[in-house]
């Protein structure tokens, strides 16, 4: 078993407020790490924007893509009539 196929399965035992508890656990972490790596707020506010839609590109195409557990799940094509 890959660590991959090990982590699709640790990730069905999570709950609706597992996602939120990690989400707020990242974000003290990296207020964490400016307060104690004072450059990182150095930085022009262009680069956060920058580190924000590379990081939000995997993740929108996963949503969004057809076959996946996207949006477009449920579309069926509706067959061509012949003439």
């Amino acid at each position: 078993m890959g660590i991959v196929a090990w982590e699709n399965e640790r990730l069905k035992n999570l709950t609706f407020w597992d996602v939120p508890l990690i989400k707020i656990a990242v974000g003290a972490f990296v207020l964490m790490l400016a307060k104690l790596w004072t450059p990182l707020l150095g930085l022009d506010w262009y680069w956060y924007l920058i580190i924000a839609v590379v990081a939000a590109i995997k993740p929108m195409i996963a949503i969004l893509k057809k076959d996946g557990i996207g949006v477009a799940v449920n579309v069926k094509k509706v067959p061509k009539k012949k003439r």
